[in-house]
């Protein structure tokens, strides 16, 4: 009888996963859905193909002025209009000696590419080994105290079909402790008929393959 769910949701709650299974080995599609792996690029020298990922970034260092990391009080939904279904703003939370990280805002692409979780925190509102891969993109970027730019195949509800290119940016009241983060992550398919967006998504399979070699996820879809 169906028990209406999903194979993979079934083989997730019974054999947890790891940080290791997410940041691979993989050797393909099939195996990285089962195993819920997709390799994740981490590239602190910002080479990013998104245009609006590039005026992301610009704003950000023209926000802060002299200072190490602008404020979120610094960014009005004007400045960001042309990428706000796309965004996240995340508060860093101390609680008892642990970071916990609270979605203050999350865009609609967001939203539908993830999950609709503004105001919730995320180790309580996504399942735990996504908890461990979103947090060390958080921490990558704090650690840093300076933006770095992500990709990846979208592991969440397995829709490997999908790379996102991201750029992670701490932010801080005081201009030199991080109290929050600006997640922005535009997402590309292979099955668009918009050749820019085609262009990009070529791109970025390239660049995850060039990184990963047999370990990065492809896919014909």
């Amino acid at each position: 009888m169906d028990s209406g769910k999903h194979p993979v949701t079934s083989a997730c709650e019974k054999w947890p996963m790891s940080a290791l299974n997410y940041f691979g080995p993989s050797t393909g599609l099939a195996d990285a859905i089962l195993g819920q792996r997709a390799p994740m690029l981490f590239d602190p020298a910002l080479n990013l193909k998104t245009a609006e990922l590039q005026l992301i970034l610009a704003l950000w260092n023209e926000k802060r002025g002299a200072r190490r990391m602008p404020p979120r009080a610094g960014f009005s939904m004007r400045d960001l209009s042309f990428a706000l279904p796309q965004l996240c703003f995340v508060d860093v939370v101390q609680d008892g000696g642990r970071t916990r990280y609270k979605i203050r805002l999350m865009g609609t692409s967001m939203d539908h590419h993830l999950a609709p979780i503004t105001g919730k925190f995320v180790d309580e509102a996504v399942p735990p080994q996504f908890v461990e891969r979103w947090e060390t993109m958080y921490t990558r970027a704090l650690d840093a105290r300076a933006p770095i730019r992500v990709s990846s195949r979208v592991a969440f509800r397995d829709q490997f079909y999908l790379i996102g290119e991201g750029l992670v940016l701490p932010l801080a009241n005081d201009g030199e402790t991080p109290s929050g983060l600006l997640v922005v992550i535009f997402h590309y398919g292979s099955d668009t008929q918009d050749e820019k967006r085609l262009r990009l998504f070529a791109a970025l399979t390239q660049e995850l393959d060039q990184a990963f070699g047999d370990d990065a996820v492809t896919s014909q879809s």
